[in-house]
């Protein structure tokens, strides 16, 4: 069986400004057994979500009182839904405003893949999961967005790629 590949896109670690509003974005993950349209080798697709469930959750990084806590409910808000199928899921939302400065976050999505079989009789599931650290900032940071063509899920060390970048 393939793996549930969990991925968060903006990396592992982000310093994010309070103002604005931070997209965690885990649509990237993918099933390697399916694929879209049964194409292992095409990850960019978003239909490769289909069959995924996500599950979100976060927790204080800061030293003091406040370390390993849960932070769900203070980051994401006390109404927001935080697990289930498809790009309704993999996409989620942190408000501007919300986050506070001098503290750290890490938030974690778990990519969960059931069996056809899956039921109390024994069906399997299998997951993946992805971190992203973020440390809150002041207004005004300037933010650095780097990527690679949505095409690009492989590099050959031998061959040239290129990276775009924009400052924020």
């Amino acid at each position: 069986q393939g793996a549930v590949v969990a991925r968060l896109a903006g990396g592992s670690a982000r310093d994010v400004a309070i103002d604005a509003p931070l997209l965690l974005d885990a649509s990237p993950s993918y099933d390697e057994n399916t694929g879209p349209n049964g194409n292992v080798n095409n990850i960019s697709n978003k239909n490769n979500l289909e069959g995924l469930e996500f599950a979100w959750s976060c927790m204080y990084l800061s030293a003091g009182e406040k370390f390993a806590q849960n932070c769900a409910t203070e980051v994401f808000g006390s109404e927001a839904v935080l697990q289930g199928p498809g790009l309704a899921f993999a996409i989620l939302t942190v408000a501007a405003n919300v986050l506070q400065i001098g503290e750290s976050y890490s938030v974690t999505v778990v990519v969960s893949s059931f069996s056809s079989s899956s039921s109390s009789s024994g069906g399997s599931v299998r997951s993946g999961s992805a971190s992203v650290s973020l440390s809150a900032t002041g207004s005004g940071a300037p933010r650095v967005a780097i990527t690679t063509s949505p095409d690009v899920v492989k590099f050959n060390a031998d061959a040239d790629f290129v990276l775009d970048g924009a400052l924020h």
